[in-house]
């Protein structure tokens, strides 16, 4: 059973205000013991209602494991005693991660409820330092490339394009699909798919064929060892109705086993999307079409090869009017790759 952090932190604080007593106490706390032994405790501090968690230390460790431990805006690590909980046959010495003075809550309440559940899957209670040092280093990377569990709404746009076409190859080439799509992970292109790639490309404006490409390698040919293929989405983006991600990403759940699950919601949270926050994701999406394309030759595009020395980082509009004599139908671009899958 998963435990909700954020629903602990909230209890504590209903306690907190409907604390009557004359005596000052400076923090609420509840202290849980999971099945492996690991003792967690979850703090609020009762003039500020800022958020900590704590964690138990196995008995030999080292308080200069706190070195291991990644840094980011926002929490606060150390290692110290809780004088509360103090117990002789115990080290005492617990990892604290305190939220930082003014930084957001929620945030801090999910990372925590990450933590608290990767740590209840762990198989002993040694495994805490290891386990603590994983999922911290994990939201340290998150934290770098995201100031924010909140993804734009054009982020969203190219999410739920990639997904869309995501879905299509699960059901052509099953589970290992996943392992296709490489948007994720920030690749030039966002499927390689058996020595070939797909661009996906997801536009929401209003009685226009043109579509945005933000660099001169994203059509480019070159380092594509098979073909190349522009995959567009003609999408309605609605605040009200339609399809949100959080949708479509509970479709494709259903559509591959728990552990490629697992690899799914990894790449998602590279993307910046967190399963866990799926009420953050509030854009709905309507697919009004589809349209694909073969990159060949002639094709209407801007390349390294083609910019002069000293030039880079172009980003350029395509009009798809233009570009009908390069049309291909997505049965045709699965022939091709399945066949090749087929040769290998």
């Amino acid at each position: 059973m998963l435990i909700n952090a954020v629903e602990i932190y909230k209890e504590i604080i209903s306690d907190l205000h409907n604390h009557h007593s004359n005596a000052k106490i400076s923090h609420l706390n509840r202290s849980l013991l999971l099945k492996n032994k690991i003792r967690i405790i979850f703090l609020v501090d009762s003039s500020t209602e800022e958020r900590t968690l704590a964690v138990l230390l196995p008995v030999g460790t080292n308080t200069s494991v706190s070195n291991r431990f990644p840094k980011w805006k926002g929490a606060n690590i150390s290692v110290n005693k809780i004088n509360s909980y103090i117990n002789i046959l115990d080290t005492n010495d617990y990892v604290i991660l305190s939220q930082a003075h003014g930084s957001d809550e929620k945030i801090f309440e999910i990372v925590v409820n990450d933590i608290v559940n990767e740590l209840s899957n762990e198989n002993s209670f040694n495994g805490t330092v290891a386990c603590l040092v994983r999922v911290l280093n994990k939201w340290k990377r998150f934290f770098d490339f995201h100031s924010t569990i909140e993804l734009p709404e054009h982020t969203q746009q190219g999410l739920f394009g990639e997904l869309l076409v995501l879905k299509q190859l699960i059901s052509a080439f099953g589970d290992k699909a996943v392992e296709f799509w490489s948007g994720a992970e920030k690749e030039t292109h966002d499927f390689y798919v058996n020595g070939h790639a797909i661009e996906v490309k997801t536009s929401s404006l209003k009685d226009s064929e043109k579509i945005r490409i933000s660099s001169e390698y994203q059509l480019d040919t070159e380092d594509v060892d098979g073909k190349l293929y522009l995959y567009v989405n003609f999408v309605r983006r609605s605040t009200s109705d339609g399809q949100k991600l959080t949708d479509l990403v509970e479709i494709i759940d259903n559509m591959i086993s728990e552990q490629t699950r697992t690899k799914f919601h990894d790449k998602l949270f590279n993307y910046g999307y967190i399963v866990s926050c799926g009420d953050k994701y509030t854009f709905g999406f309507h697919l009004r079409s589809t349209n694909e394309f073969e990159i060949e030759q002639g094709f209407p595009c801007v390349t390294k090869s083609l910019l002069p020395q000293g030039v880079s980082d172009i980003a350029y509009s395509i009009d798809l009017n233009l570009c009908n004599d390069f049309k291909i139908s997505w049965e045709d671009i699965l022939t091709k790759i399945k066949e090749d899958s087929t040769d290998e």
